[in-house]
């Protein structure tokens, strides 16, 4: 599911949409107990945004777990793997972790410089989506150095992609 970035964002935008007055009970006394606890320590709007942000970064070492067990265990194609590496590194920019999405696009360009398989337009498409998400979010870390990088190799791939299609 992670490979597939429209199942995950399905699922990103639902845990944000968090509305503890629509929740449910069995026992209607309970809902109402439960609800004037949370007006008298805690306001509504806070209590949902919180039990949002919890379940986002549940979510996300999930995520992280499982795509490092599938970089370890190589049971997806390379293909498969940058695009869970750029869905979850997505996901950690989302939530502010813009220096760990970095890592995590890395992860992605390290595989597609390992690989010798996957078309070679493919693989520079690959490449040129990591190093713009490396540049956003080295930026958005403070990293400047590391997106002046990314952004050399970017401007070079995007040259040398460009020079093919003038030969």
């Amino acid at each position: 599911a992670l490979a597939n970035k429209d199942a995950i964002s399905k699922v990103w935008k639902a845990l944000g949409g968090i509305d503890v007055e629509e929740a449910q009970a069995s026992v209607p006394e309970d809902l109402q107990r439960i609800l004037q606890m949370i007006r008298d320590s805690v306001s509504v709007p806070d209590f949902n945004a919180k039990v949002s942000e919890l379940l986002h970064q549940w979510i996300i070492q999930e995520s992280q777990a499982h795509l490092d067990l599938s970089l370890v265990q190589r049971n997806l194609n390379n293909s498969g793997l940058v695009r869970m590496c750029k869905t979850v590194g997505d996901l950690l920019s989302a939530l502010g972790r813009a220096g760990v999405a970095c890592k995590t696009y890395q992860k992605a360009l390290t595989i597609l410089d390992d690989d010798q398989e996957m078309p070679e337009t493919t693989r520079k498409q690959y490449m040129i989506t990591c190093l713009d998400n490396v540049v956003a979010a080295s930026r958005t870390a403070g990293d400047l150095e590391g997106a002046n990088k990314a952004l050399i190799q970017l401007e070079a791939l995007r040259d040398s992609t460009s020079q093919n299609w003038q030969d």
